[in-house]
């Protein structure tokens, strides 16, 4: 599968906080330092331009710094869709589980 690279502009020292992203930022801290227990799974919706995309990517470096045995996989919504959809269809749902299960650390 071919997954994205996390851009390393995007960290959260990086991150500038304001008004308009002060939750999103601290929800995203708190999964980056409790992977899987804490707003799982997250959902941040905003506008164009409010951090989203640097808030995802943080959250990937920091659990790759913080948690190297955990797999951190970055991809777009259309890609993963694309990729669970021909499994399906192929009937291969259980085998596309198995291979996201089984990922080891990136």
């Amino acid at each position: 599968m071919p997954w994205l690279e996390l851009d390393p502009r995007f960290t959260f020292d990086a991150f500038v906080v304001g008004a308009a992203n002060r939750l999103a930022c601290a929800a995203a801290r708190r999964v980056a330092e409790s992977p899987g227990t804490s707003y799982n799974p997250l959902f941040i919706y905003s506008a164009s331009g409010l951090g989203k995309t640097h808030l995802l990517n943080a959250i990937g470096h920091h659990c790759r710094r913080v948690h190297p045995d955990i797999a951190v996989v970055y991809d777009t919504l259309d890609h993963f869709l694309e990729e669970i959809t021909t499994a399906i269809e192929a009937g291969e749902r259980d085998a596309f589980r198995a291979r996201l299960a089984e990922m080891p650390p990136l």
